[in-house]
């Protein structure tokens, strides 16, 4: 069965038994292989007779569906079973903080040669910070400043965020070794789909460090350990038999055959691994980099990608600066911009490195007074030095949007 089908399933399911799965004690719902069959499991907290539910609560033994023109059948069970959580724990490896609280994994490294930028894929929970969810932040890797937060999205699909490490050394692509000795070969393509039933494995930040298991279906699943004790509800994710521990959220999930990336995981039960559908990002692979290290480094055309792969603004226009200025901390841009459908007006602070070959957008809110300082975002890189500063403001035409 390919993800069409799993959708399918899913989707006719929700809309036919809508008050089954509003159920207090349902959290989830499921498509897997089991056995030599494919069933519908709903996950519940708790077992309840059907004494005790409404008619409209009931689920039936079996569920007819319809996919490419033909009637089809399959068998619906309840399965009690722990609900998922997040999978980090207290350490160092791939955090948002200094201290090491909490941490996950630095899952997958990419070069994007269209933004020359050497990123790290993983999750939301692990790279962003719930109280300053802010591009550009510091990021700490196995205890050490090594990248910034470079764009995020946390939706019903995804927990998703990359890393923009500060060089190419600090994205020397190796995988760790397992605690009984072994490395796995580096991953550098996507999947092409998914294959319940396959065996896969992933490499996290915990010991074992190493974990396989077989993909068992697509499910929906409410999912605990959200800042502020939050539960979000995904859709259409990876389920997979466990081979993951605290700690391990934001490693890739690898398909053994092939050695391609299949999910980006990020929450774990008792019996359960679950990871977004990291193979459908829509990227496409162009090759490798090969480090001074001798270690090779997948390289994506993210053009096409289905989520941001960089900090999320708009084209502006300097409507009017003051410079050229003699210090870096120069000019002032006055600047409209139009940012999914907000018009945003407003004054910039724009500063030049010494080289001339980094240009930062600092927004000063209005009033603008002498010595106002906000955190500096960089957001314009060129290949060649600019000659003056005036100049560098003409460059600058991206502008953050605060709307």
């Amino acid at each position: 069965m390919k993800y069409d089908e799993f959708d399918t399933i899913l989707s006719q399911f929700r809309l036919s038994l809508p008050a089954a799965l509003m159920r207090p004690d349902v959290y989830g719902v499921q498509v897997v292989l089991d056995g030599e069959e494919y069933v519908i499991q709903i996950l519940v907290t708790q077992h309840r007779d059907e004494s005790q539910l409404l008619p409209d609560e009931i689920v039936p033994a079996t569920f007819a569906y319809k996919f490419d023109t033909q009637s089809k059948t399959i068998r619906t069970t309840t399965i009690v079973r722990d609900r998922a959580r997040t999978s980090v724990r207290s350490g160092d490896s791939a955090t948002w903080s200094p201290t090491g609280l909490p941490f996950g994994t630095a899952g997958w490294n990419v070069f994007f040669p269209t933004q020359n930028a050497w990123v790290c894929f993983s999750n939301h929970h692990v790279l962003v910070n719930p109280d300053n969810p802010t591009f550009g932040i510091d990021l700490f890797l196995g205890g050490v400043h090594r990248a910034q937060l470079h764009t995020f999205t946390l939706s019903e699909n995804w927990d998703y965020a990359l890393a923009r490490y500060n060089t190419a050394a600090d994205a020397e692509a190796r995988c760790r070794l397992c605690a009984d000795g072994t490395e796995h070969p580096y991953p550098l393509r996507l999947s092409d789909d998914i294959y319940p039933g396959e065996d896969y494995r992933t490499v996290g930040a915990r010991t074992p460090i190493c974990g396989s298991g077989r993909l068992l279906g697509i499910g929906d699943r409410d999912v605990d350990g959200y800042p502020g004790g939050a539960t979000r509800t995904f859709r259409g994710q990876l389920i997979f038999e466990k081979m993951t521990d605290p700690g391990d959220s934001g490693s890739v999930i690898v398909r053994v055959h092939d050695n391609t990336v299949t999910g980006l995981f990020f929450a774990q039960n008792d019996s359960e691994s679950i990871a977004n559908r990291l193979y459908t990002i829509g990227m496409r692979f162009v090759g490798t980099v090969r480090l001074d290290g001798g270690v090779d480094i997948p390289m994506y055309d993210d053009t096409e990608a289905i989520l941001p792969t960089k900090p999320i603004w708009d084209d502006g226009k300097a409507r009017r600066f003051s410079g050229p200025s003699i210090d870096q901390h120069g000019s002032t841009a006055f600047h409209t911009e139009l940012f999914g459908g907000l018009l945003f007006v407003g004054t910039a602070i724009l500063q030049v490195d010494p080289s001339g070959r980094e240009t930062w957008v600092k927004p000063v809110p209005p009033p603008v007074t002498a010595g106002a300082h906000t955190q500096a975002i960089a957001i314009s890189r060129t290949e060649q030095p600019l000659s003056d500063k005036e100049g560098a403001v003409r460059r600058v035409t991206t502008f953050l949007c605060f709307g």
